[in-house]
């Protein structure tokens, strides 16, 4: 009789045993699952943030080859900052009629050596968002050069 009583209250530690032990294994996966997806979120956000840089680096381009170097250089590499705006066109207004929780600047500076020259052009193109309350930042760097007569 005595054998029955001491196995009954081992049951009930057993039991409280696996339990605990159950809460602890399922809070480690969900604790993994949502940094997979917080993780995940961040990673397209930033792929997203580097693909709009490229375009902007694109429409830079652009903009060389539809200009002449003589009337590109002093329009374009000055102090302004350069939005995209309707097409592919660069504008200085931040009001390009598209809302978005990206926001897209392109800069130019004479890369020329010596600065003299004015034939070669740094571009800058960061893109900002915010994450979670943090300011996050793509930044692209690329050079265009006087190619054509």
């Amino acid at each position: 009789m005595s054998l029955l009583r001491s196995q009954r209250g081992s049951t009930l530690v057993e039991s409280v045993v696996a339990i605990g032990l159950a809460s602890v294994i399922v809070s480690a996966i969900v604790g993994m699952v949502v940094s997979a997806i917080a993780s995940s979120t961040a990673a397209k956000s930033r792929t997203t943030a580097t693909r709009y840089a490229e375009e902007g680096l694109e429409v830079a381009r652009l903009t060389r080859d539809k200009n002449s170097w003589a009337s590109f250089y002093p329009t374009y590499v000055n102090a302004s900052v350069w939005h995209i705006g309707t097409n592919n066109t660069l504008v200085t207004s931040t009001d390009t009629g598209i809302t978005s929780v990206y926001t897209r600047e392109i800069r130019f500076t004479n890369a020329s050596s010596p600065t003299t020259n004015n034939d070669r052009v740094q571009v800058d193109v960061q893109v900002k968002w915010i994450d979670k309350g943090k300011n996050e930042v793509v930044q692209l760097v690329s050079y265009l050069t006087k190619w054509a007569p």
